[in-house]
């Protein structure tokens, strides 16, 4: 575990979800660390600014096909990856990091990001559609 800790700056969207709300690149400069650590100085980041909170969410596929995912995000998600691909069959979730869509979204405060992970999960699941064993008309559950 403390190798896995150890070389990775964090799964999923942690990383581009701290860039999000504090502008520091974790990734970036775990690279530079690596490549010139002779040079590396100060990022200036010490913690969130007042009025600014991220988070990340991510879906996992359903059994089935994935035959429509949502078109536009709302306007406080800050970056979207689409991994899955329309016409697809998927056997449902089977790795932590194997999800159809992810979503960095912000706000003022962590009860804010709460709220807005909940309304893109809403939004999320009246856009996306699977067919085969859900059936042609049914849309992802909050469940």
């Amino acid at each position: 575990m403390l190798c896995e800790i150890g070389s990775r700056t964090g799964g999923a969207l942690t990383a581009p979800a701290i860039r999000a709300a504090t502008g520091f690149d974790l990734d970036e400069q775990w690279f530079r660390a690596q490549v010139t650590p002779e040079d590396l100085t100060d990022a200036g980041v010490h913690g969130v600014e007042p009025g600014q909170s991220a988070g990340w969410v991510v879906f996992y596929p359903e059994r089935g096909t994935l035959a429509a995912l949502p078109e536009v995000p709302p306007p406080f998600v800050v970056e979207e990856r689409l991994r899955g691909t329309v016409a697809t069959a998927y056997q449902g979730g089977e790795k932590s990091g194997m999800y159809v869509a992810g979503y960095v979204l912000t706000g003022a405060d962590d009860q804010e990001v709460e709220r807005r992970a909940q309304d893109l999960a809403e939004w999320y699941a009246a856009g996306v559609r699977w067919t085969g064993r859900h059936g042609e008309g049914d849309h992802a559950s909050l469940d």
